[in-house]
């Protein structure tokens, strides 16, 4: 049997056999299968709200547990992608809540995130400043965000999704999400540049 060929056919797959698996009650192999598609993105995004690796890794385990408990109730009103994608926020919701949280994100999800929103690297008198550096400034400029925007910001340049997928996510509507994106896309390039000439400023 012939493989899907490309990302978005593979989702279509895991979708489709997914969907089967949970028609026929077998709710373990479907899980398995999510499992196997999904684990790393949602140990990613786990990881870019809680900010603790060995947290996002609790967490990641309790929205897997969650789905595989939700399974019977799936109706089949949102995605499979949307669904987990809702799963995993209200898990890190409830860790935001009930514990203290460090502002920051990964050093190495800050520099895809400045790479998707398309930021120039830091101007350097001399050289290019380093990888380490710039994503010191990815870091400090997302701690100027409020969990909002950072939500924003993550969902569509770090985890690609669309803005139907971000809307069901963050239950909210397609026009709110296009409204909200491009203020929370500006803001990041604000705060980027205000912490990008401190640094300068301070490096004279």
């Amino acid at each position: 049997m012939r493989g899907p060929g490309n990302p978005n056919e593979a989702l279509c797959f895991c979708e489709a056999t997914v969907q089967d698996y949970m028609a026929r009650s077998e709710f373990t192999l479907a899980l398995e299968m999510l499992v196997q598609q999904y684990q790393d993105a949602i140990l990613r995004y786990c990881h870019c709200h809680v900010l603790d690796p060995e947290v996002a890794q609790e967490v990641a385990q309790e929205v897997f547990l969650a789905v595989f408990e939700s399974m019977p109730r799936f109706r089949g009103h949102a995605s499979m992608k949307t669904w987990l994608y809702s799963i995993a926020l209200k898990k890190c919701l409830e860790v935001g809540r009930n514990s203290a949280r460090r502002d920051a994100l990964t050093s190495a999800h800050q520099r895809l995130i400045a790479q998707r929103v398309h930021c120039d690297p830091p101007a350097q008198p001399e050289e290019t400043w380093s990888q380490a550096r710039q994503r010191q400034l990815v870091w400090q400029a997302l701690r100027r965000l409020r969990r909002q925007e950072r939500e924003l910001v993550v969902l569509r340049f770090l985890e690609d999704l669309t803005y139907d997928e971000m809307a069901q996510i963050l239950k909210v509507s397609k026009r709110t999400v296009e409204r909200r994106l491009p203020l929370a896309q500006a803001k990041f390039h604000q705060a980027y540049e205000k912490c990008q000439n401190k640094a300068i400023t301070h490096t004279k």
